[in-house]
């Protein structure tokens, strides 16, 4: 064994640039599965960290008020743990002359969902002033013992930053109509009940529960016990806050089983390629060891051993690099969290996948040496064996081809003979297009989501939440004013179908929402027109029927489904003001969309304005969203490159290897050099052609599957989508690649030694 071993170290050495390949593809395969798997594990076990040690609410109750025989009520229920009873209400905040809104709530049950309190004193009853959350408080520099100026409904109060909070139920705090937080704009913080009663002045009845336990139970008994009363029931699953911090976890977690799966099948196809190219040039040794006594069984483990070391090295070297780039990706997803201690973390996985890369290319060259190991060593003496040709179906048609010529008959029987070569070079192609197309497909889908939601599905110019005391007469004169469209906002429980809150919006007439369904057509009047995503969690078609109850009304509504419409977010319920007043709903909006004569300023101090939220910031809000996946799109974009070229580069080289013989015998059949290149290249082109055109639907189907695991269809739905130009691109630089390939390939035919490739035994 010392032989072989010192002939592998020799090998190795001789052959670095060929097993250079194959370090390579273990190295990223490695990277790809445990960098990704180092953030969407380190994400899940510390958002469930968070959520068990700070006991997360199973659901959330809001109704106008709450009584004393309410929360009896509420405790009565079947499968009730405990409640947690709060007061939320939401606060205008100016600092440094930015206007900002901050959502408050009372303490509560410190035993449900109790912030995490990152700097400052404990809370308490005792105490005036304001725990802030963390990212609010850095986006405007806040420190302990500030003033916060705040306005609720109409009174001015001060409020001194006593700490900074992060709260298991705000762990991915999005504002409406945005899709990634903003601290910039809105906050949220614990205030005292104190505080509440003597600086806010508000003396109303709690408005808010949070309960652990029943969750089912409280869902289905909450509208029938409040009745008009009744605001909104939420659930870990539908309470976005909470539901997109856990399923984000999910989602990048399937795209790591997703992603890594291509790439590792590529990856072995890869190894296998360099090694068997490896094994062609050395059938000569391998029938000198037969010769000199080693056993087929001692041979196989020999070449084994080279797919162990190379693969070896380069999987526990990427092991050793993956955590660099799951500190990358986390980095980019930090902004979507609200979890202390994020960080990153793996599983016993990793291991088991370190193994599986390192025994694959240990079988890839165990499998690649089978042919020459279980060969006659007279045969491989001389330096390949003999190999058979293959009829094709060609052949078949007598007139077609005897049309062919000679060369071109010698490139289909080759061909035939040598089908799993054939197949390797349109899976590499094919293969290779996939990821290209993932790649630039996701970027293009990104910004498509930009374009609909705002810009083409809503064209308006800013979204006004009026002063819930304005009288009829004032909001009249706000829309005239500012030639606005009319939108009410209702929690929408639906009952005929999965019994989750739904958002309802009511639209009166305008030009502001310009939304389609799947037919293509703009919504009309008569019925209701839900979300792709809502449909598509709740299996609901087109003339089903849908049966509902909203927001502060006792009574159902029934409505059949005219249509299907395909906004990325929310995924609710539309319906025009008409059709909701011709059906018995009280149409009170509360909302306003205007145009381009919006005049911000003006509007800030219009005491009839309570909220502005500029499109322009909500479009430059899903730009920031976009730009944090970009580090992952980029990742595929740089990793499907690198597999084209090596793949590719594997694949032409194993060609040439192994038909050495073959171009020697063409040549002294009288083919110039010039025709033997020609009738590799027609091959190449065929082969490269078929991987191309599967390449295309097959990256279509991945980008589809892909892309739909960042969605939750509570939520929000992204649409896949790729530009002709990023078609263009991608299949430029899988064909560029290959002609590449082939253009060297013509060039060691030119320097092919003819003599040397065909003669026999020394």
């Amino acid at each position: 064994m010392n032989f072989l071993n010192r002939k592998l170290k020799r090998d190795i050495l001789r052959n670095w640039t060929q097993f250079f390949s194959v370090f390579l593809m273990a190295l990223l395969s490695i990277i790809a599965y445990i960098g990704l798997e180092g953030v969407w594990y380190g994400l899940e076990a510390n958002v469930n960290t968070f959520t068990t040690e700070h006991h997360l609410a199973d659901s959330w109750l809001q109704v106008t008020g709450f009584t004393e025989a309410d929360i009896v009520a509420i405790n009565d229920i079947s499968g009730v743990e405990a409640i947690s009873l709060k007061t939320s209400i939401q606060v205008a905040a100016s600092i440094a002359d930015m206007d900002t809104y901050i959502l408050l709530e009372t303490p509560g049950n410190e035993n449900i969902g109790a912030p995490f309190i990152v700097q400052g004193v404990d809370i308490s009853a005792d105490l005036i002033g304001i725990w802030i959350n963390l990212e609010y408080a850095e986006e405007h520099q806040l420190v302990l013992g500030d003033i916060i100026n705040v306005n609720y409904l109409g009174l001015d109060a001060e409020l001194e930053v006593l700490g900074m909070i992060q709260s298991p139920a705000r762990m991915s705090f999005v504002p409406p109509g945005s899709v990634r937080p903003d601290p910039q704009t809105l906050g949220y913080g614990i205030i005292s009940e104190h505080t509440l009663e003597a600086v806010l002045q508000h003396n109303e009845l709690p408005n808010l529960i949070e309960i652990s336990g029943a969750d089912n139970q409280v869902r289905d008994a909450a509208p029938e016990l409040f009745g008009e009363r009744f605001i909104s029931y939420f659930n870990q699953d539908t309470l976005y806050a909470v539901a997109s911090a856990i399923d984000r976890a999910n989602t990048l977690r399937n795209v790591s089983f997703l992603f890594s799966s291509i790439f590792i099948v590529l990856a072995i196809l890869a190894m296998y390629t360099t090694i068997k190219r490896l094994v062609e040039t050395q059938t000569k040794d391998i029938a000198t060891l037969k010769a000199l006594g080693y056993s087929n069984k001692v041979i196989g483990l020999h070449y084994a051993s080279y797919g162990l070391w190379i693969g070896g090295v380069g999987a526990i070297l990427g092991a050793v690099c993956a955590p660099l780039l799951s500190l990358f990706i986390l980095e980019t997803q930090a902004e979507m969290y609200s979890v202390p201690n994020l960080g990153i973390a793996y599983t016993w996985t990793s291991i088991i996948m370190i193994l599986m890369i390192i025994g694959a290319c240990a079988l890839s060259a165990f499998l690649a040496s089978r042919k020459a190991r279980i060969g006659l060593p007279a045969l491989f003496l001389r330096g390949d064996s003999i190999k058979s040709g293959k009829k094709v179906f060609l052949e078949k048609i007598n007139f077609l081809w005897k049309k062919l010529a000679f060369g071109s008959r010698w490139t289909f029987r080759d061909g035939m003979a040598n089908p799993i070569r054939i197949l390797m070079g349109i899976v590499g192609v094919s293969g290779s297009m996939v990821l290209l197309l993932t790649g630039f497909g996701m970027s293009d889908s990104l910004d498509a989501l930009v374009e609909n939601s705002f810009g083409i599905d809503m064209t308006y110019t800013a979204h006004i939440r009026v002063n819930p005391f304005n009288t009829p007469i004032e909001n009249n004169e706000l829309r005239d004013q500012l030639d606005g469209q009319w939108i009410q906002t209702l929690q929408a429980n639906i009952i005929s179908a999965d019994m989750e809150n739904r958002v309802l919006t009511v639209f009166d007439e305008g030009e502001f929402i310009q939304l389609k369904t799947l037919e293509g057509e703009y919504m009309q009047q008569d019925g209701i027109y839900i979300a792709e995503g809502f449909a598509r969690a709740a299996g609901l078609r087109v003339g089903d029927t849908l049966r509902i109850r909203v927001s502060l009304a006792r009574n159902e509504f029934e409505f059949e489904i005219v249509g299907i419409v395909t906004p990325s977010t929310p995924q609710g319920i539309h319906i025009t003001a008409e059709t909701w007043k011709n059906a018995g709903g009280n149409f009170w909006p509360q909302e306003l969309l205007i145009g381009k004569n919006v005049v911000e300023n003006e509007l800030l101090n219009d005491a009839r304005v309570e909220q502005i939220t500029l499109m322009e910031n909500q479009r430059a809000n899903a730009v920031d969203f976009v730009e944090s996946l970009g580090g992952v799109v980029r990742l595929i974009i740089v990793m499907g490159i690198m597999l084209v070229i090596v793949i590719l580069y594997n694949l032409g080289a194993l060609n040439f290897t192994e038909r050495t013989r073959d171009y020697a015998t063409l040549r002294v059949l009288g083919f110039h050099r010039k025709e033997i290149r020609t009738l590799t290249m027609v091959e190449n082109m065929i082969t490269t052609l078929i991987g191309w055109l599967l390449g295309i639907p097959l990256g279509n189907w991945f980008l589809e599957q892909y892309i739909d695991e960042f969605s939750l269809d509570n939520h929000i739905i992204f649409y896949p989508h790729i530009s002709v130009i990023s078609v263009i691109i991608a299949s430029a630089i899988a064909i560029g690649f290959s002609l590449t390939t082939t253009f060297l390939l013509g060039q060691r035919i030119k320097k092919l030694d003819m003599v040397e490739a065909i003669k026999g035994v020394e």
